[in-house]
């Protein structure tokens, strides 16, 4: 190209001459371009055809080809039939195959390093249904097919199956000899996962849909909406109307396509044939309720759920609760719909007797002489009757709603109002609301409340749990027992010589229990329950205290497995006792000594909840002589003094004998005749005549102590005593 232009610059070179040349090097510029784009365009090709994610191979059949040809002039028309008789025949075409050049993808999809790694034979007859694949490929291209494509599966070179899409083309220019054929292939193996797991997943559903215990149908209807359009186009608008007068529509254009058997067992049919035969069991009373379904779902409602009235094939009339679902992806051609029907005609049932039972319950509450409150989870009152509202002058209205420690607060009369027995209440209440339950539950609380009006009122309170979804609501009883605690009252004034009152822990201070056996005798004596006890053993006990009671000996031995301690064993007893009971402890210093002071203190707060929660009196027998002033301090903190009601009618001079023999017997001793003489300075007829008199009336007795007689105060004496003193 050099000398052509050195000859044109040239003098001796004529004009006509240059001019060819010049045409000449035109034609080699634009040829030089064109390789140079021809370069270009290989390059790019060969780039796309190694960085493509597709798995794409180069390969020469021109060979297969050449023995093709070969088979063809042996008279031998049909290769195809002639290789599948002759298999040595097919390895034979198959090895004339070379592979020209394999991108990146093929070797990975093959699990090849490189491409001498991806021989012919390997690729070709790794497993029989590759090697028919390849062979079916072969067939193809010999038949004069320029393109071919089949799914078949594919082998790695580590023998990982794959089901892959295999094309193959003809480059143009190489039909005849084929010499150059690309092909792809495509890894479809998540795809074909996917249509078997379609597959499996239809065969379960088909399944489910046989095994449901629930009634199952598919419906077609299809025809129902092309029939609605055809309506429309005929000029018809109230399509609602239409079908009302013409109901035979409905059943003739819509097909139940399937049933399960449990729809069979529902509508009590023996087949499906005869099933389906009665539409008018399938979709209801007359098809006028299925009607309603038709038109909505021809409207676009995809999910529709009712309560309809359906019968059986013989007649039975069954409540249900129907769902129609249409199918994603059948949407406008409502082709396929599912419809389920569940038997609810027992549920029915028992809900009606259900509000039946409500509304005796309802009756009960309303009619209730007694008052009734119902408290949530949340402490708010619910229920709040009329008996409750003539009882504590509070309106449904205005209790409703409110928080149950507010009203309760709102009727304690001042004294009562933040004391310790209102908060363990309170606090009971509580714990029944977060956990079901407390000591006190099931045993009737008496307590005193104040109406709005000032009016005091004496009442009962039942307490019980009402176990609920989210937790525990707590109802209660509420009784006005005013008139019969009136009495109580009065009884107690004329009847009992102390003033002791329920739900109370009194500390009677004495050497020997004197007067806590007179208090615990006084309260025997109109009708309460008793539990004594005492360090002396039983047989002893009960020849120096004659009256009915239980008893438990203080003491550690004999208390089983069904006791932790001594104070277990008493805090189960007296948790067993019916209201309206009495607990006397005897010698409270032996269990100081025994079981240490703090110990014996927890004891004593316990019993005092214990009496509060269910109305119960404790007498504490104790000897102040045997503890500290500030153990003392710490004891009347948690108890009352025991108070007198009547005084005795006694003269000075035999109340002088009673005091100094109550003195003496405080401390544990029993004076003598002399020992009274000489203290009060009498002479010893005038003693002994005094004494005579208190012996005769009950007061004091003559106990023999050797050849001494001694003298102790009877219970009588010692009240009457008490009752002068103070």
């Amino acid at each position: 190209m050099k000398n052509l232009e050195n000859l044109l610059e040239r003098e001796d070179i004529p004009k006509d001459m240059k001019e060819t040349i010049k045409e000449i090097l035109v034609e080699i510029k634009e040829k030089k371009k064109i390789e140079e784009e021809l370069v270009t365009s290989e390059a790019k090709f060969r780039r796309l055809f190694q960085d493509s994610p597709t798995a794409l191979l180069e390969v020469d059949f021109s060979e297969v080809k050449t023995y093709g040809n070969h088979l063809e002039k042996t008279s031998i028309y049909n290769i195809y039939d002639f290789i599948e008789s002759n298999p040595g025949e097919l390895d034979k075409l198959t090895s004339k195959a070379k592979f020209v050049n394999i991108n990146r993808s093929a070797l990975d999809l093959y699990e090849a390093d490189t491409i001498e790694d991806f021989q012919q034979p390997k690729f070709t007859q790794v497993r029989s249904d590759q090697h028919s694949g390849f062979a079916n490929l072969l067939f193809a291209l010999l038949s004069g097919n320029k393109r071919f494509e089949e799914e078949t599966v594919a082998y790695s070179l580590k023998g990982r199956k794959k089901d892959v899409l295999l094309t193959a083309l003809v480059v143009p220019g190489f039909e005849e000899t084929l010499a150059k054929v690309l092909i792809s292939i495509t890894d479809i193996s998540i795809i074909k996962d996917a249509e078997k797991a379609l597959i499996d997943s239809e065969i379960r559903f088909r399944r489910l849909f046989e095994d449901s215990p629930v009634s199952m149908r598919e419906i077609d209807l299809s025809e129902g909406k092309k029939l609605v359009m055809k309506l429309r186009e005929e000029g018809i608008r109230d399509i609602r109307k239409y079908l009302e007068e013409n109901p035979y529509l409905i059943a003739e254009s819509t097909k139940v396509t399937n049933v399960n058997t449990a729809t069979l067992e529902l509508f009590e049919a023996k087949s499906k044939e005869e099933l389906l035969q009665n539409k008018i069991s399938i979709f209801g009373d007359q098809l006028a309720t299925f009607r309603e379904d038709f038109i909505d779902l021809l409207k676009g409602e995809t999910v529709i759920e009712r309560e309809r009235e359906m019968y059986t094939i013989t007649g039975k009339k069954i409540q249900t609760i129907i769902k129609i679902f249409v199918v994603p992806g059948f949407e406008d051609s409502l082709s396929k719909i599912f419809v389920s029907v569940t038997d609810v005609t027992k549920f029915k049932e028992v809900e009606s007797a259900i509000r039946e039972s409500e509304k005796k319950a309802r009756s009960i509450i309303d009619y209730s002489r007694d008052g009734i409150i119902l408290i949530d989870e949340e402490g708010s009152i619910v229920e709040w009757n009329a008996a409750i509202e003539k009882l504590t002058g509070i309106s449904n209205e205005q209790a409703f709603g409110t928080s149950f420690w507010e009203i309760y607060d709102g009727l304690m009369p001042e004294y009562l109002r933040n004391s310790e027995s209102l908060n363990l209440i309170i606090n009971g209440l509580k714990n029944i609301l977060m956990v079901g339950g407390a000591e006190w539950v099931t045993r009737p609380i008496d307590t005193e409340i104040m109406q709005r009006d000032g009016t005091q009122k004496y009442v009962q309170i039942n307490v019980f749990p009402i176990k609920s979804q989210s937790g525990y609501m707590v109802g209660s009883i509420w009784r006005d027992v005013t008139k019969s605690k009136t009495l109580e009252n009065k009884m107690k004034q004329e009847l009992l010589k102390f003033k002791i009152e329920d739900q109370v822990v009194y500390l009677v201070k004495e050497a020997d229990p004197i007067l806590s056996r007179e208090v615990f005798a006084d309260l025997l004596r109109i009708g309460y329950s008793g539990l004594v006890m005492s360090r002396t053993p039983e047989d002893e006990y009960r020849e120096i205290f004659d009256a009915s009671y239980e008893y438990i000996w203080l003491a550690e031995t004999g208390l089983g497995d069904n006791y932790d301690s001594l104070f277990h064993k008493i805090e189960i007893r007296m948790k067993a006792l019916p209201p309206k009971s009495v607990t006397l402890i005897e010698r409270v210093d032996f269990l100081i000594a025994k079981f240490g002071f703090e110990e014996t203190l927890k004891f004593i707060y316990k019993a005092r909840e214990i009496a509060i929660f269910l109305n119960l009196v404790v007498i504490l027998s104790l000897d102040e002589q045997t503890v500290t002033s500030h153990q003392l301090a710490l004891l009347e903190k948690e108890t009352e003094m025991v108070e007198t009601r009547i005084l005795a009618e006694i003269p000075l001079h035999l109340l002088d004998i009673i005091r100094f023999i109550y003195t003496n017997n405080s401390q544990g001793v029993q004076p003598s005749y002399t020992q009274v003489a000489n203290q009060l300075g009498i002479s010893r007829p005038t003693t002994r005549k005094r004494i005579k008199q208190l012996t005769t009336i009950g007061y004091i007795r003559e106990n023999q102590k050797g050849r001494t007689k001694v003298l102790e105060l009877t219970l009588r004496g010692l009240s009457s005593f008490t009752s002068r003193t103070e």
